[in-house]
């Protein structure tokens, strides 16, 4: 993800070196191509089992052109021996991101009628309050049938929450959640010969 993608994380009590604190982020993309390892465009997103609360740009499956490449499912963990507040934001300069959890405090290109161009995305939830170890596990929403975002939460992270302005509420889990819309040439691509042999 380090092509295309920018993490940005701020200790609001920064130390140059911490055992007790460890972040771990992971994701995947996903593109189609051809058999002449052109990239094949006409991706879209999806909400497909996503808890009703994941917040969205729009519940709208279509209206990006030149879509070539989905970054499913990037989640951060945050393990800590102790309660903290952070200030994390995610960019993704070759694309936009089209859906989230918790709220975040600041959304690019922001929402409007017209679909945007696949450049520049940002999601930036400002602080969060890392909790202490076991805290908050009752605080997790329900997810109802979307079974495998539990599966995300069946680790050893710290529960995270956000206080959300416009709905005056915390929300709370085990993970942040994202996912995007991109354009971009790959670094690599794989081409079958006249003898259907993978090059």
């Amino acid at each position: 993800m380090l092509l295309t993608l920018f993490l940005s994380v701020c200790a609001s009590d920064p130390l140059p070196e911490d055992p007790g604190y460890v972040l771990h982020e992971w994701g995947t993309f996903t593109s189609l191509a051809g058999s002449d390892g052109v990239l094949l465009e006409g991706l879209t997103y999806d909400d497909h089992q996503l808890p009703d609360f994941v917040h969205r740009r729009t519940r709208c499956a279509e209206g990006f052109d030149g879509v070539r490449t989905k970054m499913e499912t990037p989640v951060i963990y945050f393990y800590s021996d102790r309660e903290r507040v952070l200030s994390v934001k995610v960019a993704f300069q070759q694309g936009i991101l089209t859906q989230w959890y918790p709220e975040v405090r600041e959304l690019y290109p922001p929402v409007a009628r017209a679909a945007p161009v696949l450049r520049g995305g940002l999601l930036d939830w400002g602080q969060l309050r890392v909790l202490a170890p076991s805290e908050g596990l009752d605080e997790l929403p329900a997810v109802g049938a979307a079974r495998h975002w539990e599966h995300a939460r069946a680790v050893d992270a710290n529960v995270i929450r956000r206080r959300t302005l416009s709905l005056e509420l915390d929300e709370c889990e085990r993970f942040l959640f994202y996912r995007g819309l991109g354009s971009f040439a790959l670094p690599l691509a794989a081409l079958t010969d006249a003898d259907d042999t993978l090059a």
